[in-house]
């Protein structure tokens, strides 16, 4: 079960020779040499991808798991919630049995995202792409054209000052990581959302879905109120129903009056 999380080099022969036999061996000696063993492996991989391209792997590794199992647990809740309520033929109440099925559900996301993220990290093969270091920083005439122009058009002596030389090194971009799983991030998309607006002649636009439906309310009710103050009816419809005006309100609450 080990080997599947991680390369173990470990072998239960040594975890009894170090103790000192079977009757002397404990739980705790079993987990302090798993985790040294773990504690190795893991030092090996990081100085195989280097500690700037592991801190990567770990970064993409976890959000890329945590993103699945979230996803699969938020499936798994709407599957509980379609069938909780035949609990109660059981006598069970399924609010109380809703919350403690859920609770271990997300115990159960939990443990999984970090045995897979653990998985991955130890497992996973990548390989790993210098990038190139930046490119130096421009002279200051190009990086600053304004500052340039106004010394050719304003000659003024102005006292000399000495320039060390930059003794920073250049930045280096962080390396690369490749490998099966490991495509490159891309910016999330924010969600829009253009309704039907009446922006003739008020500046709206739909851009703000809200304001223009207020306006188009807005207006209905302004038409609405200058037929029913011109004495409109509508023959036929029927007094409960809703007022074919479009106010909402029923006919014989709205311009079935002007029939009075």
């Amino acid at each position: 079960a080990l080997k599947s999380v991680y390369p173990v080099s470990i072998s239960a022969d040594d975890v009894l020779n170090e103790a000192g036999g079977m009757d002397r061996v404990t739980a705790d000696d079993v987990k302090a040499a798993v985790m040294a063993d773990a504690d190795e492996a893991y030092t090996k991989r990081e100085e195989l991808l280097t500690p700037d391209g592991m801190r990567q792997l770990e970064r993409r590794v976890v959000l890329s798991v945590l993103d699945r199992k979230w996803r699969e647990h938020l499936y798994e809740m709407d599957y509980l919630k379609e069938g909780i309520g035949l609990r109660a033929m059981a006598q069970r109440d399924p609010l109380v049995e809703y919350q403690h099925e859920g609770y271990d559900l997300f115990t159960a996301m939990m443990d999984a995202i970090k045995e897979e993220s653990v998985g991955f990290l130890y497992n996973l093969e990548v390989q790993v792409k210098q990038a190139e270091a930046e490119v130096s920083a421009a002279p200051a005439a190009e990086q600053q054209p304004e500052a340039a122009a106004i010394e050719t058009t304003q000659p003024v002596e102005a006292p000399a000052v000495e320039t060390a030389p930059a003794d920073h090194p250049e930045k280096k971009a962080a390396p690369v990581l490749t490998g099966a799983g490991l495509d490159e991030p891309r910016r999330q998309v924010p969600l829009s959302f253009s309704g039907p607006s009446e922006s003739e002649g008020a500046g709206l636009s739909d851009a703000d879905p809200a304001a223009s439906a207020q306006k188009a309310r807005r207006t209905l009710h302004n038409e609405a109120q200058a037929s029913h103050k011109d004495g409109q009816t509508f023959p036929g419809a029927k007094p409960n129903a809703p007022c074919p005006c479009g106010s909402g309100k029923k006919y014989k609450m709205c311009h079935g009056k002007n029939e009075a």
